[in-house]
């Protein structure tokens, strides 16, 4: 931070004072830059109804904290400064009233804006004296003995401003956006004919930028939490964690067609309803890898989830196009980098050949997490002569057991040709339950188990 040097016995010009006060405030407020980032950032300024209630608002005191130029225009002989910035702190030491005017319509209502700006201000203006070369003992009466006063003071205030909305029919009446410069705070409705505001009238703008109050000891605020997959520096607030925790950071019920965005990740998305419907995943450019959505359906109707653009899903596997996803499944969608979404959860387990896989079929197979494979099929007995049959898949190892019947069972037998199972077939035969048994043509089922 600048220090000015003076010297015993120098003559001061106005521009060394001048230049303390300016050092100084730019050295405060480069330190408040490296705390609270460029800002704008604010604390206090609460909103109250006056009591008793009335068409005003108490508007509490409150600081702005702003990126300003450090001099907008000269100050005494001080030229400005618009080419270097500063973040400068505007006061708001008092309480001011807001007087609000509701519609003259029937049936119409209004939203007002309160709103707040930085402001540099001179204030204070008094005549000086000033030193007169020529009669030192009779000093001028403002300056060059003109009698007019002057500014005494530069000071950094917090401006409040009130900023009218468009009238509309109640409940369809849209808020202002803040003008240039300024941080919305309070939203305050008002309705054709209302004569009080109360409490229920005035809400927060959302995403106001207060400051955390236990780093200045300033109230009320809360510290504004960094933006959803921020990945700086910042101080991580209560919020900001709770997206990263274990715990969902919220759940989203669905019963129609969807398109997800970036706000679902971290969620818990609950499928419910009797209308099939397709969700759309986020796009992958608004994410970071790690990002997670997890599912889980009730509905009575299939959902498909499919992914956004080029992304692409994969189930470890193979990548299928979509996903469906039935009463009582669950599933993960995690995003990896680089387009992809991967599947987890039980959903997934299903798709998993190498631990849960499957061949629903007439001739099928399933396979078990121990190993275990389960074989099943519909075969016809050739008349005649004994059979053989192929498994669907051939067991890797080998087949424990193998059993059977026959479709007709008080006509036909089921049996097998007295050869083990092979790990890829067996040989039967259909017998005829007649009095002279004989290899009929008649329908069988069998079901083996291998590894």
């Amino acid at each position: 931070m600048r220090r000015e040097t003076v010297y015993p016995g120098q003559v001061l010009p106005e521009t060394v004072l001048l230049n303390m006060g300016r050092d100084m405030m730019t050295g405060m407020g480069k330190l408040m830059q490296d705390i609270l980032g460029s800002g704008p950032c604010v604390s206090g300024f609460a909103c109250t109804p006056t009591a008793p209630a009335s068409l005003q608002v108490n508007i509490a005191p409150g600081n702005i904290y702003a990126l300003q130029s450090v001099e907008a225009s000269p100050w005494s002989t001080l030229p400005g400064d618009t080419a270097h910035t500063v973040l400068k702190q505007g006061i708001l030491p008092d309480s001011v009233s807001l007087t609000l005017t509701p519609p003259t319509a029937t049936g119409l209502a209004i939203n007002y804006l309160v709103q707040v700006a930085y402001q540099d201000q001179d204030i204070n203006p008094a005549v000086l004296p000033y030193y007169n070369s020529a009669n030192p003992s009779q000093p001028f009466t403002g300056q060059g003995n003109n009698g007019q006063s002057q500014a005494t003071a530069r000071d950094g205030v917090a401006v409040v401003s009130l900023k009218a909305g468009i009238a509309a029919p109640s409940g369809n009446q849209q808020t202002p956006a803040p003008d240039t410069g300024n941080v919305g705070l309070w939203v305050i409705t008002v309705l054709n004919g209302q004569t009080t505001v109360t409490a229920q009238h005035i809400t927060a703008m959302p995403g106001i930028p207060y400051i955390n109050p236990a780093m200045l000891g300033l109230s009320p605020s809360l510290m504004q939490s960094p933006a959803q997959f921020d990945k700086s520096t910042k101080l991580a607030t209560t919020e900001f964690v709770q997206r990263a925790l274990g715990n969902d950071a919220g759940v989203t019920v669905l019963n129609a067609s969807t398109t997800l965005t970036a706000a679902n990740a971290g969620q818990l998305i609950q499928c419910f309803g009797g209308i099939a419907s397709v969700i759309t995943l986020p796009p992958s450019s608004t994410l970071y890898a790690g990002a997670k959505i997890s599912f889980w359906s009730n509905a009575t109707a299939a959902f498909t989830v499919i992914p956004q653009g080029s992304d692409s899903i994969s189930d470890g596997v193979v990548a299928p196009s979509s996903v469906t996803i039935n009463t009582g499944d669950t599933v993960n969608f995690e995003y990896r980098g680089g387009g992809t979404w991967l599947m987890s959860g039980a959903l997934q387990l299903g798709r998993a050949s190498s631990i849960f896989g499957a061949s629903i079929a007439s001739n099928g197979w399933q396979k078990l997490p121990s190993g275990l494979i389960i074989q099943w099929g519909a075969v016809n007995g050739a008349l005649g002569a004994a059979q053989t049959w192929n498994f669907p898949m051939v067991f890797p190892n080998g087949c424990f057991a193998i059993s059977g019947a026959a479709v007709n069972p008080g006509a036909y037998v089921f049996s097998l040709d007295g050869t083990p199972a092979t790990r890829g077939g067996f040989t039967f035969n259909v017998w005829s339950v007649a009095a002279t048994p004989a290899r009929s043509i008649a329908a069988a089922n069998w079901i083996a188990i291998g590894y």
